[in-house]
């Protein structure tokens, strides 16, 4: 289809230009034009299969690494090794399949498609239709509460107004015409166009198709989301250095032991076993079970604080966010016009704003809402007030009027004083002063008000009233748009807005805390989203200092501030100077909203979008976390990451609170099968280099990795986490999963374990006991040890005897139950026969278990240095 600015051509022309007519199609033409432009539906992202789900949790470095190492001993002939490590994948991807499964049915149910239907007019009929049959130049007709289907041009108006904030973001309903614009008008400005999905909040219109599908501008905002490419999470590029240091390190030992094989005249063969053993010793099998087990749990978590996360990594990446990218209306603030603020005689002002009201638009369910609040009955004030006649608001007018009859009522006599006939006026402030009686004085005072109020966001109602003759029985005289001067007593002035949460400024504060960076982004006008980005505390004004005004002319590093038209003639080396400013981003369009976030990115942050809208579709794929609202539309929510059950701001920085803890149990995690992986290479390669026996067996080994340890460490993901932990700054994006803290109580600490326990094996084959009996005594020792050391990995911000070590009653039971495998594997004849283990005296016992005791020891000393340096760095700070 044509590009054809529809809002600069009269009516006439565009109906010409359609081949269009006011009666409608005829059916020959509707169905020539379906064939032609297709159906009226936006294109789609194919929801993934469940093989394809299963498929997604086997690309991980960690999988790649345990098939290489399954491929080796299938080689080998070594066929119950390869068998445990395909069963460690096999299990992973089943948990974390099953998770996502989950997930996905839950976003199905949110989003069970609802069939909408359009009423059209075609040859001359008005009839309903399912909106997909919709086609260019159709005439839709629209009333109050309607869904628009389709893009069109409006051809006759009345009293017509829509909300567009689905697609602009503009929380104000918008006032539409039929008149021709100029062709430089943003798309939010193009009052004589509607728009697919957006609905109708008053009035009634009609208007002829020009775009559906994909041609729409909801449509072309879906292709632009087909565009955006998902990046890697920060835990999968993580995850990928940890899987290559691995894969480097082992690579690097086993050439070592090639080379010591060879040096010691030793069989290439028996290299290569040898070098199977030491892969097999430096690869925690369980850790990607492990991993996937706590990200799933998580994932339940954030659930219940009503966070769907469609994805199993996004529940971790949540952790790692640096700024949130919010959406002024709905998250930010209630979603709901209120108001905020009456100036004036507030009793006489809420009796006249309910009185009359049927609640038809945003404006007047506002004004019916603080009356209704403020424990006025609509139903018992009609009564003693029954409406004698009526002039509706109008756009022209920019007022409504209303006649009633007044009895000698308690409800009624605030606004009479006496029985008769009470006219109420309500509407713009310029036009209802205009017709009060006020001196100058009181004028200026009230426009200084009105100033004030504008600049805050407010739209201002003012109301007045008048009492008349009872004799007056109609408004014939006002019917010709115009109020006399000096006829009205005024009452009061109206602020309304859509107002922040009561949260809000809380959770901003929480966030910042944090670490964390909230910025507004919002379709609404500069000064509305400053007066709320000040209330929110997004940024801080002095007191007595004027809110900081939008300006074309910004200075580096001062801007507050900056709107889509700014944006527009900003290069990106000028834009990247303001962003670690401003705080707001205003009358943005989606394209803006995806720069955002990218340069956000090129600064090196994790950015969280939040928002409900089409608009907001391809800024929620390009951030690191997309975070869509439950009320939402269906493209936001099918592509965001996460979405929020209810709208606001506390409930995303809570799931940051959550995947932060997520990410502090994966650190343990690591911790912990690392440090037993290290231990048992080290035996390895020590006995290879004093030319001995292998201290422990490969099977062992596997048995330790995926039996012993797996249990206890999965139950790490039931730690609730350090209530401290929002005190945090947010991790780097580059910043190592594996840092220098756990470097140094892995290979620091491992290594003094290891000379512990590398001298018992050498002194128990000094002493000639049988080998069978001393890697016995080996596994035990290393059984025992990462049994024990587990509490001491619980918390790597606290000392051991700072918290309670038993208040995880699922690491208690694994514990328990890892001993009694542990004392199975040594005492049971068939695992005696699988792990070629021998019954030890009890007594062999006691200096394995001082082993264990001495490991803690060393572990908690390390952790002190680490924790005082911290200590050290705040009180810096």
């Amino acid at each position: 289809m044509q590009k054809i600015l529809w809002h600069t051509l009269k009516i006439e022309d565009a109906l010409k230009e359609l081949g269009a007519a006011k009666n409608g199609l005829a059916d020959d033409e509707v169905k020539q034009r379906l064939r032609q432009y297709g159906a009226n539906v936006l294109p789609e992202e194919k929801r993934p299969s469940w093989f394809a789900i299963f498929w997604r949790q086997m690309r991980s470095p960690l999988v790649y690494v345990l098939f290489v190492a399954a491929l080796i001993t299938a080689v080998l002939q070594e066929f119950i090794d390869m068998g445990v490590i395909l069963a460690a994948v096999v299990v992973n991807a089943t948990i974390g399949f099953w998770q996502e499964m989950k997930a996905d049915q839950a976003f199905a149910m949110l989003t069970a498609m609802v069939k909408h239907s359009a009423r059209i007019r075609r040859d001359g009929q008005e009839i309903m239709i399912e909106s997909s049959e919709v086609v260019p130049g159709d005439i839709l007709v629209l009333h109050a509460g309607d869904r628009i289907a389709a893009d069109a041009r409006l051809i006759t108006v009345f009293d017509f107004e829509t909300n567009e904030a689905a697609l602009t973001g503009e929380s104000l309903p918008v006032k539409k015409h039929v008149k021709p614009l100029l062709a430089a008008k943003m798309l939010m400005e193009r009052a004589n166009l509607v728009f697919q999905g957006t609905t109708i909040a008053r009035g009634k219109a009609e208007a002829v198709v020009v775009a559906t599908g994909k041609h729409t501008a909801f449509g072309e905002i879906a292709l632009l989301v087909h565009k955006v490419e998902d990046l890697a999470t920060p835990l999968q590029v993580q995850l990928h250095k940890l899987a290559k240091l691995l894969g480097v390190i082992t690579v690097f030992i086993a050439i070592g032991i090639f080379a010591i094989g060879a040096f010691q005249g030793r069989s290439p063969v028996e290299m290569f076993l040898t070098a199977v053993a030491v892969a097999v010793a430096a690869i925690p099998e369980g850790l990607l079970v492990s991993l996937t087990v706590i990200l799933a749990i998580g994932m339940r978590g954030l659930a219940r604080r009503n966070a769907i996360v469609k994805r199993l990594l996004a529940a971790e990446t949540l952790g790692s966010v640096s700024v949130i990218c919010a959406d002024k209306t709905g998250t930010l603030t209630t979603g709901e016009m209120e108001v905020v603020e009456i100036a004036g005689d507030e009793k006489v002002a809420l009796k006249i704003a309910v009185v009359g009201n049927e609640g038809i638009d945003p404006t007047a369910r506002a004004l019916l809402r603080v009356g209704v609040k403020a424990g006025l009955d609509p139903l018992k004030l009609n009564r003693a007030m029954p409406e004698i006649d009526a002039i509706i608001f109008d756009s022209a007018r920019k007022w409504s009027a209303t006649l009633h009859s007044v009895a000698r009522s308690r409800v009624a006599r605030d606004l009479a004083t006496t029985p008769g006939n009470v006219l109420y006026v309500r509407g713009a402030p310029e036009k209802v002063i205009a017709a009060c009686k006020l001196i100058a004085q009181q004028k200026r005072a009230l426009t200084k008000k009105i100033e004030q109020m504008a600049e805050r966001g407010m739209r201002i109602v003012a109301v007045a009233y008048r009492e008349v003759e009872s004799t007056v029985k109609t408004l014939r005289d006002l019917k010709h748009n115009t109020l006399p001067p000096d006829q009205l007593k005024f009452v009061a002035l109206l602020g309304i807005r859509d107002p922040l949460r009561e949260n809000t400024r809380e959770t901003v504060a929480i966030a910042k805390g944090a670490g964390i960076r909230t910025v507004m982004i919002t379709g609404d006008h500069a000064k509305t989203a400053l007066a709320i980005g000040q209330e929110a505390g997004l940024f801080h004004v002095p007191p007595l200092h004027n809110p900081p005004q939008p300006s074309l002319n910004l200075r580096e590093g001062e801007s507050l501030v900056i709107t889509g038209e700014q944006m527009d003639v900003m290069d990106d080396e000028t834009l990247a100077k303001h962003m670690g400013s401003v705080s707001i981003f205003a009358r943005v369009l989606p394209k803006h909203k995806v720069r955002i976030v990218d340069m956000f990115h090129a600064r090196g942050q994790a950015v969280a979008m939040t928002g409900d809208g089409v608009n907001d579709a391809a800024a929620l794929k390009a951030a690191d976390i997309g975070v869509a609202v439950g009320s939402g539309t269906d493209v936001a929510k099918e592509t965001a990451d996460v979405i929020l059950l209810d709208n606001n701001l506390k409930t995303i920085v809570g799931a940051v609170e959550g995947g932060r803890n997520i990410y502090q149990n994966i650190r343990k995690v690591v911790v912990y099968l690392l440090s037993s992986s290290f231990t048992e290479m080290i035996l390895i390669v020590g006995s290879l280099l004093f030319g001995l026996p292998l201290a422990i067996l490969p099977a062992q080994i596997l048995w330790i990795n995926l039996i012993q340890d797996s249990l206890p460490n999965m139950a790490l993901a039931f730690d609730k986490g350090d209530p401290d932990i929002m005190m945090d700054r947010p991790r780097p994006r580059s910043m190592s999963l594996f840092d220098g803290e756990m470097r140094a109580l892995v290979f620091g600490v491992g290594i003094l374990t290891d000379l512990l326990l590398f001298s018992l094996y050498l002194l128990l084959l000094y002493i000639d006991w049988p080998l069978e009996y001393i890697r016995t005594m080996v596994f035990v020792g290393l059984g025992l040890a990462s049994t024990m050391y587990i509490y001491s990995c619980r918390s790597l911000r606290h000392l051991i005897w700072q918290s309670n070590p038993f208040s995880n009653r699922f690491l208690t039971g694994t514990t328990v139950l890892g001993v009694a495998v542990l004392i199975g594997s040594v005492y049971f004849p068939q695992l005696q026969t699988i792990l070629r283990t021998v019954p030890l005296r009890l007594i062999d016992w006691l200096p394995l278990v001082g082993l264990g005791i001495i490991n803690i020891v060393l572990i908690e000393l390390v952790k002190g240095v680490f924790i005082l340096r911290k200590h050290k760095k705040l009180v810096v700070i």
